[in-house]
């Protein structure tokens, strides 16, 4: 139908005014030639001209290893260089301030972190007093909260009832906004 092929042009035209027609991708940074190697990158997110991602332990060989994994800042010229070879994340996302928002595996929370890898505040860690699982990805909501996932329910006690959506609001109020196991 006519309506998705307009929608599909305007997001075409979007997306052309950041990867202009015809251009071709060059590689910034071989993952294989940097130390810690990049073994399994996810949750990008641009601040300041800089890319910030997450390399995160996936192998079994290197899942305890403290030299793996962890919040990655990439510069414009393709450096790059590990935030937190302790602290093992997930999603990333810029927070109002200049900070960022960072899904804390090893934690169980949600915290917020400068550019240069210093926690300043815990957002989120429990909800009614029990830890999270696993915090994976999480997105501002533009009136000072915060959407973020909860996608793994551990198995120690005591523990979510299941996977969740949850909301953080200004307040640092949490609640969940779906049911459990719903995600």
């Amino acid at each position: 139908p006519a309506v998705y092929a307009d929608a599909l042009e305007r997001q075409m035209t979007k997306f052309r005014r950041i990867v202009p027609e015809g251009s071709r991708p060059e590689l910034a940074l071989d993952g294989a030639t940097v130390v810690p190697p990049l073994n399994f990158t996810e949750g990008p997110s641009w601040l300041d001209g800089e890319l910030f991602f997450s390399n995160y332990r996936f192998s079994r060989d290197t899942a305890d290893s403290r030299s793996e994994g962890g919040l990655c800042r990439m510069s414009p010229g393709g450096s790059c260089r590990v935030l937190h070879t302790d602290r093992p994340t997930c999603g990333t996302k810029p927070l109002p301030g200049g900070n960022l928002a960072i899904c804390d595996l090893l934690g169980r929370r949600v915290v917020e972190m400068t550019p240069d890898g210093l926690i300043v505040r815990v957002i989120a860690d429990s909800y009614n007093g029990i830890p999270f699982g696993s915090p994976n990805d999480c997105v501002p909501d533009g009136r000072g909260g915060i959407y973020f996932t909860d996608s793994r329910v551990r198995d120690e006690n005591p523990r979510q009832p299941g996977t969740a959506v949850y909301q953080v609001d200004s307040a640092g109020t949490v609640r969940p906004v779906t049911g459990w196991n719903e995600i």
